[in-house]
């Protein structure tokens, strides 16, 4: 790791207290409006538990679990309540689990314990918005891809995530790029609009987000409504529905 990425890295750790984490349980709601009008009632939950090497997102809609995106030490899997469980491959060591949809301190944390390739830039730019950033590069591996509104597909896959950051090193931006094996680019933007302290913790809590295969009318928020700290986390949460 080069002399540029490492301070990235420090910058990163010091405002959002990401040295004194061990486990995250978070919550988030995603609206969705069209036009004006309401979409659908969308929640993503995050579980992270990393002396354990175990990390799961769920998707929810409308009340209902519609998918999941797991690693832990018995491998790596996507489930989803129409075609069930696919498997990914065995568990990566050392762990590094990334959900394909990676905001805030879920993002840091991965970047901070990745072994993928690291580059640094002093300037640049996500949106409207510009400061340094890191961005993590990951060849390509089986993984669910997000298809707009459809349904993710799991198809091979590269990955690059860009972190923009501002001097003292809050996150002001981040950008997903998912480049397929058939070199079809799936690109997400999420920009950090508020924050939140907890338990000595810098949490991203209002996101915007910018999705390739949404309609142009559409807007979408993404906005964390709960945060545990170290949680406790067990075995029964991440097992996968039957």
């Amino acid at each position: 790791m080069r002399q540029d990425e490492k301070e990235l890295l420090g910058k990163i750790a010091a405002p959002h207290g990401l040295t004194t984490l061990t486990s995250l349980r978070q919550e988030a709601a995603m609206e969705v409006r069209m036009m004006g009008m309401k979409g659908p009632s969308m929640r993503t939950r995050f579980l992270f538990d990393f002396k354990n090497r175990r990390g799961r997102v769920e998707f929810w809609e409308n009340g209902k679990l519609n998918r999941i995106h797991q690693e832990t030490a018995e491998g790596r899997v996507f489930w989803t309540a129409k075609a069930g469980t696919t498997p990914l491959g065995t568990a990566k060591v050392p762990f590094d689990f990334v959900p394909n949809m990676q905001t805030g301190l879920i993002g840091l944390l991965a970047l901070s314990i990745t072994h993928d390739t690291l580059q640094a830039k002093p300037t640049d730019a996500i949106g409207k918005r510009k400061g340094s950033s890191l961005t993590r590069t990951r060849e390509a591996r089986l993984m669910p891809v997000m298809q707009g509104r459809d349904e993710p597909k799991v198809e091979q896959c590269a990955c690059a995530w860009t972190y923009l950051l501002a001097p003292d090193g809050t996150l002001l931006a981040e950008r997903v790029v998912q480049t397929t094996t058939a070199n079809k680019r799936i690109e997400q933007e999420f920009t950090y609009e508020r924050f939140e302290t907890v338990q000595g913790v810098k949490v991203p809590v209002e996101l915007g987000v910018k999705m390739d295969g949404l309609p142009k009318m559409a807007s979408v928020k993404l906005k964390v409504v709960a945060t545990e700290i170290n949680p406790t986390l067990s075995p029964d949460d991440f097992k996968l529905p039957s």
